[in-house]
């Protein structure tokens, strides 16, 4: 599936259990891997929200095909927790080759910062899942003229420029948040969730009589949005990662007919 949301562009597939990754070319990253479809290869950094095979099973085809390619190993960003099995995972896989794979793995604990580039960063959040697992956050950078040179003439701004004062303020703001696999519960603890650009939030589970294996599963229903729904004040928010009971008739007909009308024209049905 493919979507524009604003500047940046988002293509991927999201269904439980069998593939989940979106990737955004603008920066040159992708959410996870899923299978890691061929067109994946040349991306730079990867960042694996958990280590499910849905959402990573594909990286040492990623790894494998850069190095046929003859290219530099790619950054993959995972779990610290996983860090030590996926090194086990990736050396078997060579051993069972007969080759040598170079790979970069960088493990992340919640809280990490990562100066992802000059006009952003990107942040870790604890999320809630069945196996450790991690949410990501891009800021953005802001420059917005400081408050008490607003009234000041183009001229004055452009001399005070000349004389070296720093003239304007730079903040990092919430752009683009993705969840991964989780219950409410970040959602609940995290402001910038609600108030970032672009929101990338799994729904697996729709209907009333699976609420309750939401929960055992620790996955989010569509009643837990609806219920936030005056919370939500995203520009854009991609529900993903589908149960597979569900068709994509009915997941687009079902969301419609039962999400608010404050969220209708912001709410992106992403499998």
């Amino acid at each position: 599936m493919f979507v524009k949301c604003g500047n940046v562009s988002i293509e991927g597939v999201s269904r439980s259990t069998i593939e989940t990754y979106f990737y955004i070319k603008e920066l040159k990253l992708t959410f996870d891997i899923g299978k890691c479809p061929f067109h994946l290869t040349p991306v730079p950094n990867v960042f694996l929200s958990h280590m499910h095979g849905d959402h990573a099973m594909g990286i040492y085809y990623y790894l494998s095909h850069r190095n046929l390619a003859k290219m530099v190993p790619g950054k993959i960003y995972l779990p610290e927790e996983a860090l030590k099995d996926t090194e086990r995972v990736i050396d078997s896989f060579s051993s069972l080759e007969f080759v040598k794979r170079n790979y970069e793995l960088i493990p992340l604990a919640v809280g990490d910062k990562i100066e992802y580039d000059r006009d952003h960063v990107i942040e870790t959040f604890a999320t809630d899942h069945r196996i450790p697992s991690l949410g990501f956050l891009i800021k953005k950078k802001k420059t917005k003229l400081k408050l008490e040179f607003i009234n000041k003439s183009q001229q004055e701004i452009i001399e005070m420029k000349k004389k070296g004062i720093e003239i304007t303020d730079t903040t990092f703001e919430p752009y683009i948040t993705y969840v991964g696999d989780s219950t409410i519960k970040p959602v609940d603890e995290y402001d910038f969730i609600k108030q970032s650009e672009i929101l990338i939030i799994e729904c697996t589970f729709l209907t009333p009589e699976h609420f309750d294996q939401a929960e055992q599963r620790k996955h989010i229903h569509l009643k837990n949005i609806i219920d936030r729904a005056e919370q939500f004040k995203n520009k854009y928010i991609l529900l993903t990662h589908f149960s597979m009971r569900y068709s994509d008739d009915m997941i687009r007909e079902y969301i419609f007919n039962h999400i608010p009308e404050s969220l209708k024209d912001r709410v992106i049905a992403f499998f």
